[in-house]
């Protein structure tokens, strides 16, 4: 069983090891936090239940969430987007460690899941985002990818949901060597750090 502790500086433990965040490593690499301010924090916290509870209710395995009026356009641009692909969850908001053996890093992606993507049934690694684009944001998606129950995704994206209600933007992720090579060096400076 994996738990997060957000107050240690390896967030995540198993019992035995613990391990970084996969945001702890982006916000390393970008020297900015990676969540914005409280508001922001709480507004995604809160939106990442809505967006599990709404894939779960589209596959049938519990009720549509009761959603609070000051995210229904959030929830619009969500639903849009849910009724478009089609998800079919395998997991969901799970957390899981690195499946790359000296690499202490763990995670909780938003969403692996069976959707329709270009008229194709996928297996995609989904992150969910309800404020604007960062580069950080493909690099975290990339190294969820890593995770130990994520390693099948044959897709990798970020879905983009709008305070206005569009219909969601679901945005493919190319995985760039140059990124990884940035993750994996901002993960060895919080090694080191730890040392000092």
């Amino acid at each position: 069983m994996i738990t997060v502790d957000r107050n240690q500086p390896r967030n995540y433990g198993d019992g035995e090891k613990r391990y970084y965040g996969v945001t702890t490593i982006c916000h390393a690499m970008g020297g900015a936090d990676p969540y914005g301010d409280e508001v922001a924090m709480q507004r995604g916290q809160d939106l990442h239940v809505i967006f599990a509870l709404s894939v779960w209710a589209y596959a049938g395995r519990c009720k549509p969430p009761s959603v609070p009026s000051m995210y229904q356009s959030y929830y619009q641009s969500m639903q849009t987007w849910i009724q478009t692909a089609k998800p079919e969850p395998v997991q969901v908001e799970r957390p899981s460690v690195s499946a790359i053996p000296g690499m202490p890093f763990a995670g909780t992606p938003d969403l692996l899941a069976w959707i329709l993507y270009r008229g194709h049934r996928v297996l995609a690694l989904v992150d969910l985002k309800s404020g604007q684009k960062a580069r950080w944001h493909a690099i975290q998606v990339h190294a969820y990818s890593k995770l130990m129950l994520y390693r099948d995704a044959k897709a990798l994206g970020v879905l983009y949901i709008h305070e206005d209600g569009r219909p969601g933007t679901y945005e493919p992720v190319k995985p760039k060597p140059r990124d990884w090579a940035g993750f994996q060096s901002a993960l060895n400076l919080l090694i080191w750090r730890e040392a000092a």
